[in-house]
């Protein structure tokens, strides 16, 4: 847990468990950013390797990762939850007007 966090007007909290059940009545805006599997594999591979990581190791823990996340967006559905659904394969600034 987050001890010690300083208040403000806007907080953004990120990742896939963002929209769970259990802290959604704190949420003032969801947004879901849906990617293909595929893309979030490739991308997280190739953060993991320059940072200079085994191949062999990050390529199982992106598998076991995704497995993991296919499970609980499966169950959760968070994408319905969310005000806004943006595609992970194109520039946010495409789809969303401030």
């Amino acid at each position: 847990p987050v001890k010690d966090q300083l208040v403000t007007p806007i907080i953004i909290l990120e990742g896939v468990g963002s929209l769970r059940e259990e802290i959604r009545k704190y949420i003032s805006l969801g947004i879901f950013v849906d990617t293909p599997r595929s893309l979030c594999f490739d991308r997280g591979l190739k953060k993991d390797m320059q940072a200079g990581k085994n191949a062999d190791e990050v390529f199982r823990l992106w598998e076991q990762w995704l497995d993991k996340e296919d499970a609980y967006l499966k169950e959760h559905k968070p994408q319905e939850y969310a005000d806004m659904v943006v595609d992970g394969t194109k520039p946010f600034g495409e789809q969303i007007e401030f």
